[in-house]
């Protein structure tokens, strides 16, 4: 049972940094493209987003070295994190793009 959730999870929190990622990479080509430069405080925002992109990925990476008991708080971190990870995006890309 563990090892399905595990495997769910990491799915979906692949699926949404890779969702995120997607994003950066056009989001980055489009302004490339128009010669513009991203605004400060767009920049910190999107620096912001790099690096809870970048927790989530290490908690991911965690998972298989977890204990139930751990896998069980990990689990409930990382759907917290999740959540919050995609709000942000939305946000982002509501008001940036």
């Amino acid at each position: 049972m563990i090892l399905s959730e595990k495997e769910d999870l990491e799915e979906q929190v692949q699926s949404k940094l890779d969702d995120f990622q997607n994003k950066i990479d056009k989001y980055e080509a489009e302004i490339e493209a128009q010669n513009e430069k991203i605004e400060t405080a767009t920049q910190e925002k999107l620096n912001e987003l790099k690096a809870k992109r970048n927790t989530l990925q290490m908690k991911l990476n965690e998972l298989n070295a977890k204990t139930e008991q751990e896998w069980k708080d990990l689990k409930s971190e990382l759907e917290h994190d999740l959540e919050s990870f995609s709000e942000a995006v939305e946000e982002f890309f509501t008001d940036n793009v």
